[in-house]
């Protein structure tokens, strides 16, 4: 399983774990009843450890926000909400860390919608969930939990601009009819647990714009993951190879 399982359950995502162990691939995407189901929902107990304090929440859920950055490992920002617990005094952990090498956003493949000529520096894709507080005047505190109440992923993409008859970034945000931002299983020379691959099926510009890139005229993208089928929970998935 990947390190990041635990916090990408917490941000609504179900996994889906194919093949045998030392050859397994494990597909993340959003699954609306792990957040609105109680007998289904995955909520987390999240500490932070300080100079031997230990800060906890729990019945937390929470959001994340990836960064591809071109040449850099995958970054993921999390923000979770949760019940607070009172500080205890605790040493601090000895964790052992993975040893598998973080695969670098490189040979990546990636396309636009359906454009494989795509220079980008960066792409980033955001969870976009809402997350509300559940109230509870059993507990002493008032609340029983947190729950992500809504989500409407976006993202973002800094293609170089091309010609208009090349790939006309702006014609397609005016004919608003969404789709794919893919990119091919990276690093292409990477070994198996440090490759990741990235779907976003139904990409719609929101807004397009110019930059300028060390002197190079880029395309700089907002785009929101819209649901690719009528069951819906299929916006993005994000495979851990």
């Amino acid at each position: 399983m990947p390190p990041f399982r635990n916090p990408f359950l917490g941000c609504g995502a179900k996994d889906t774990v194919s093949g045998a162990p030392t050859a397994e691939q494990t597909s993340f995407k959003p699954l609306t009843s792990h957040v609105v189901d109680d007998t289904a929902a995955v909520r987390m107990t999240v500490a932070l450890f300080r100079d031997g304090k230990r800060y906890q929440i729990h019945g937390a859920v929470g959001n994340c926000a990836l960064t591809f950055l071109n040449g850099s490992p995958v970054q993921a920002d999390y923000d979770f909400t949760g019940v607070w617990a009172t500080p205890t005094d605790v040493a601090l952990l000895v964790p052992t860390y993975p040893t598998i090498v973080e695969p670098p956003f490189l040979s990546a493949a990636i396309a636009v919608l359906g454009y494989a000529s795509s220079r980008i520096s960066s792409l980033t894709l955001d969870f976009g969930n809402e997350i509300a507080m559940v109230p509870n005047p059993n507990d002493a505190g008032g609340l029983a939990y947190a729950q992500i109440v809504r989500r409407n992923p976006t993202g973002t993409i800094d293609p170089e601009e091309a010609l208009a008859g090349t790939q006309d970034w702006f014609a397609e945000w005016l004919l608003g009819t969404p789709g794919m931002i893919t990119t091919g299983v990276f690093p292409s020379n990477g070994t198996n647990y440090n490759q990741l691959q990235l779907n976003i099926p139904a990409a719609a510009y929101t807004k397009v714009g110019m930059a300028d890139r060390e002197g190079m005229v880029n395309a700089p993208i907002d785009f929101e993951c819209r649901a690719n089928s009528d069951a819906g929970d299929d916006e993005w998935e994000l495979i851990h190879t």
